[in-house]
């Protein structure tokens, strides 16, 4: 289930209605207008044809808690596609490092065997 750039955006905007469906099994009402956006895109996204009530309680946690799962995987997938390690060419890389220290009180600390 891929997101467009402005589904992205526009559930954006209710994060933190998502957040709290799926981590703790509650929800805010976010508004009228709201759900019928966010039901707009869950039709979009997974093809499926649900009724929506806005009246009804389970069922608005039951949109938000889907598309806030449906969120949440496209932000990590976008986010971990951001991430690139990349060391450049001229970095050189030490195997091991020696670290010497003093402790708090201005003495050489002990010496390990």
């Amino acid at each position: 289930m891929r997101l467009t750039d402005e589904q992205f955006q526009i559930l954006s905007k209710y994060e933190t209605q998502f957040r709290t469906a799926v981590k703790s099994r509650w929800a805010r009402f976010p508004g009228t207008a709201a759900l019928h956006q966010i039901h707009k895109i869950q039709r979009e996204v997974t093809g499926r044809a649900t009724s929506l009530n806005t009246s009804c309680s389970t069922c608005v946690l039951r949109l938000l808690t889907e598309m806030g799962n449906v969120f949440f995987a496209e932000k990590a997938e976008r986010e971990s596609m951001r991430k690139v390690d990349v060391i450049p060419d001229d970095v050189t890389i030490q195997e091991k490092v020696e670290v010497k220290t003093q402790s708090r009180r201005g003495r050489k600390p002990k010496e390990q065997k």
